[in-house]
């Protein structure tokens, strides 16, 4: 569960301090309460952050 009352699906490794990242284009943020556009409308809002990563 994250600080904002978010729960989701991940891999039996995810530990406290970790970083939710939904990823742009993907099908479905697996994040209870974010799967409906939420993130896009929490990014106007301010109330999530949007960045650009690379990842190689």
């Amino acid at each position: 569960m994250t600080k904002k009352g978010y729960m989701g699906l991940g891999y039996d490794t995810v530990k406290e301090g970790d970083i939710v990242a939904v990823v742009m284009g993907g099908e479905v943020p697996y994040v209870h309460g974010i799967m409906d556009g939420e993130v896009m409308k929490g990014v106007e809002n301010g109330e999530f952050e949007k960045k650009r990563i690379r990842i190689k």
